[in-house]
This record gives structure tokens, sequence and C-alpha cells, in this order.
């Protein structure tokens, strides 16, 4: 498989001349690369995530330090990448807030559910990979319609039903870890990949709204990071929750004391998580779409 892979990878190297000869060499005039801005703010990303990983006192202070320097550098500069202003936007903070929020268990429903199938029903990660396939089928299904399905109901609905089903779907895992592998492993994570399919476009689409036309690019670079950067963060406090074994008294799921409750009791925090994610979205929805027709109308 790795092998085949590395193949199909390869593949692709063919098509880079084509490419580099059709597409379009078009430069906008007078237009630079914020090279130490960029810089500043990967240096960041980078401490951060290794801190979380790492969790040490150089990390820590890298992660102040960068962060420190990136604000003072964009205040200071002629023509930050990011400016104080795009930073001050009150519709771009909630949205951002909710994708930070809301795909703040997304790295660990894997390792997760991995744990699960191991440490409680005694199988392998390719027992656990089997068992998933049907969820990760849905979620691949579901990206294809996923378009005219928001077109039809709104950017705004998409998101609540997306959320819904995030926040419900790690719920489910943990209340079906007492009924078996097959509820746990196969049936309840669907749920969640189900939300997850109609979130990543509304959520981005949103956040692109916020701001005028010609920043939308610099939202999609802060999007992505924010993702980066919940996502290892989640995994690195909820990995250290469950390899340490905490909550494992007891759980309203009823699972049994041990690995079961530690792995139902962090998915139901999880779960939790994510339908804050919601509650913030449905309080500064109206706020968010208002300032969002106000910036498309300032072009």
């Amino acid at each position: 498989m790795a092998l085949f892979l590395h193949f199909i990878v390869a593949l692709y190297i063919l098509f880079i001349p084509s490419l580099a000869k059709n597409l379009p060499d078009e430069h906008a005039e007078g237009a630079n690369i914020d090279w130490l801005g960029f810089a500043l703010i990967g240096a960041f990303a980078g401490a951060m995530t290794m801190f979380f990983t790492d969790m040490n006192a150089f990390w820590a202070i890298s992660s102040v330090v960068t962060l420190v320097l990136f604000f003072v550098y964009i205040n200071k500069a002629k023509n930050p990448f990011i400016t104080p202003e795009f930073l001050k936007n009150p519709a771009l903070i909630a949205t951002m807030s909710v994708i930070f929020i809301g795909y703040f268990f997304s790295y660990t429903l894997n390792a997760g559910v991995n744990a699960i199938g191991l440490n409680v029903f005694g199988i392998d990660s390719a027992q656990v990979s089997l068992l998933l396939v049907g969820s990760i089928l849905l979620a691949a299904v579901l990206g294809f319609v996923c378009g005219p399905v928001v077109k039809k109901i709104g950017r705004s609905a998409a998101i609540i039903m997306a959320l819904s089903f995030m926040g419900l779907g790690l719920l489910a895992i943990a209340f079906a870890i007492p009924h078996g592998k097959v509820w746990a492993l196969a049936l309840a994570p669907c749920i969640y990949y189900f939300g997850t399919s109609f979130f990543y476009s509304p959520i981005v689409d949103t956040a692109t709204l916020t701001v005028s036309p010609e920043e939308s690019g610099r939202v999609l670079g802060v999007n992505d990071l924010v993702q980066a950067i919940t996502g290892s963060v989640g995994v690195a406090v909820f990995g250290g929750m469950m390899s340490s074994g905490v909550m494992s008294g007891s759980s309203i799921v009823g699972s049994s004391e041990g690995a079961a409750s530690t792995y139902a009791n962090i998915f139901l925090i999880g779960g939790v998580i994510v339908l804050i994610a919601l509650v913030i979205f449905i309080v500064t929805k109206k706020m968010i779409y208002t300032r969002s027709e106000k910036a498309q109308q300032s072009k």
C-alpha cells in the first residue's frame, strides 16, 4: 500500500512541466510577499504545536515571544500581510472562534477510537479501521453533495446542522461504548463524520465574507492556521488525559470502571466542547452575517 501511494505521488510529478507551461504566469503589479510576517506567524504556530506535543518551558516561552513579536511587527510594518484592523474584526473573530472550538476534537477522534478498540474491546488498529470504513465512506460520499445541500438550506443552517451532528456524534460514541464495538466504533462515528462533511465549506465561506473580497486570501490562511493549531492542541490535551487514565471511576453512560469510563468521559467532554461552538455561532450569527453584508458592499 505504501509503495502504491508513493507511486501515485510520483505520477503527479510528471505533470509539473505541463502545468508550468500552460498555467498563466501573472503577478500583481507592485505586490510584495511579507516574508517576515509569514516567518513570525509560522514560528508561532510551530512553537505552539511543539509545546502541546512536548510540554516544556522552551516551547512555551517561544510561543509567547513569537506571538508578541508578530503583534509588534504588524503594528509597525508598512504593509503586513495581516493588519491590526484585520484582527479587530468582531465578525471574523467570532467565526474563527467557532472554527477553533468546533475543530478542537478533530485530530483526537481517530486516536480515541483506536484507543477504545485496543484498551476496551481488545482489537488492533487494523480491525478498528475496518469498523470505521463505513463512516469514512459516508463522509466521502457526502462531500460530493455538500455544495448543493448548503446552497439549498443556506450557510447558517448548514453550520448549525454540522456542529449539532459533530457534537452529538461524540456524545453518541461515549454512550455506545457499553453496547459493544460495532455501536461505538462503526455506527456512532457516522454521526460525527456526517457533521464534518457539512462544516468546512459553509464556515470557511462565512469567514471569507466577513472581510472585503481582496482580503479573502488572508482569511483562508488564518483558517488553515487555526485548524492546524486547534487540532494539535486538542490531541495533546485529550491524548494526555487518555494516557493518564483520568476520570476512570465511573461515567453517566453506564460504562465499567477503568479505561471504558475514561474514554467515555473524554468523548462526553469533546461533545460538549463542540456544542459550545454551536452556541457561540447561534448567539453571534446575526452579527456575523450583518457585518459580512457590509464588508461585501464596501468593495
